[in-house]
């Protein structure tokens, strides 16, 4: 057990009669019951600015809360919950991150509720031609199904591309493709775009179009995400494909469920799939 976890079935505690609790003052009793060494408690973080046994204390704190075990009240203060009273009257021995993880709301906070996978597979240029994309895929779409950046292999409802040799029923610019579309039409869309300015560039270059500055910076991505979130409906989700993670994100409204990154071996770039659903 983490001296940090110690800490959190006493702090708990001391909030076990529904009165606030100052986590300054409480602090001398918590390190009286531990039987911590006076020269522990009074250890300086290297910043020096804080002591590190306090540190921890608010540390241990900050999980109480995630797990709604707590509500904070003010800066240092704090209250228990109808369910941190529900944890006390089990008696329990220890109270750690194992036992917390249990709650949905502190799995969320700490990134725990993501699931990660990594699996290998040869690299596509169209990349839901690779068996393990398709699988994924499988898995995870849902409902009625858009697709902005179709190319060749995508299997989407209603699918756009570019490239005229496309198998897609649009061939817009995808903003434009999404400006298109009612708000809210969508139950899943695949967000397979721009990985990089020098892969934009030479699919242009290889259909014989012009770039704009716009499309160019780093607006356009950004737009096409806004445009995203507005056809997708609540509860929907949203594939994304590329160099990173960080597909459409909280700002937008969405909570990240899956993970995968595909290694390609070699000196190729993983590809990673960020799956997230649309809550607000």
């Amino acid at each position: 057990m983490s001296k940090l976890e110690i800490l959190m079935l006493p702090l708990l505690k001391e909030a076990a009669d529904g009165k606030e609790v100052n986590v300054l003052e409480v602090e001398k009793k918590i390190i009286s019951e531990l039987e911590i060494p006076e020269s522990e408690a009074k250890q300086i973080k290297p910043s020096g600015f804080e002591r590190i046994f306090l540190n921890r204390l608010r540390w241990a704190k900050t999980h109480l809360t995630y797990a709604r075990l707590i509500e904070r009240t003010r800066t240092n203060c704090f209250k228990i919950t109808a369910r941190g009273k529900e944890v006390l009257a089990e008696n329990i021995p220890v109270l750690n991150e194992k036992y917390l993880s249990r709650f949905e709301e502190y799995r969320e906070k700490r990134g725990l509720s993501i699931r990660f996978e990594r699996r290998w597979c040869m690299p596509s240029k169209w990349t839901f031609s690779i068996e393990t994309v398709a699988e994924i895929l499988d898995e995870e779409i849902r409902g009625y199904s858009v697709d902005p950046f179709a190319g060749k292999s995508s299997n989407a409802d209603l699918r756009n591309d570019l490239n005229k040799k496309s198998n897609a029923q649009f061939h817009l610019d995808a903003l434009k493709f999404l400006n298109g579309l009612e708000t809210g039409i969508a139950d899943t869309v695949l967000y397979d775009g721009i990985y990089s300015p020098y892969q934009q560039k030479r699919e242009y270059q290889e259909m014989g179009l012009k770039l704009t500055n716009f499309q160019t910076s780093s607006g356009y991505p950004s737009k096409i995400k806004d445009e995203i979130k507005r056809i997708c409906r609540i509860g929907g989700k949203v594939i994304s494909f590329g160099w990173n993670s960080n597909g459409m994100g909280k700002k937008r409204g969405f909570k990240i469920t899956r993970i995968v990154l595909l290694p390609h071996g070699a000196n190729h770039n993983d590809t990673i799939i960020t799956v997230e659903k649309k809550i607000r």
